[in-house]
């Protein structure tokens, strides 16, 4: 079992998470101001996402 809590891995990181080049600490965790755009498209475009339920509707008379 790793002793580091979350944060600490997460600056320890020395690798960018888009092109695993040094990390640059201004765009942290990644290398670059592309890299940063990169992951942000990914989450636009819904490559990453967060799971959750479907939730129905209420309709007018369940709401009276």
């Amino acid at each position: 079992m790793n002793s580091l809590s979350k944060p600490d891995l997460l600056k320890d990181r020395k690798k960018c998470l888009i092109c695993h080049r040094a990390v640059d600490i201004q765009f942290r965790p990644f290398c670059s101001k592309r890299c940063q755009h990169i992951d942000l498209g990914k989450w636009f475009s819904g490559v990453y996402s967060i799971p959750s339920e479907e939730i129905e509707p209420v309709s007018e008379e369940e709401e009276n």
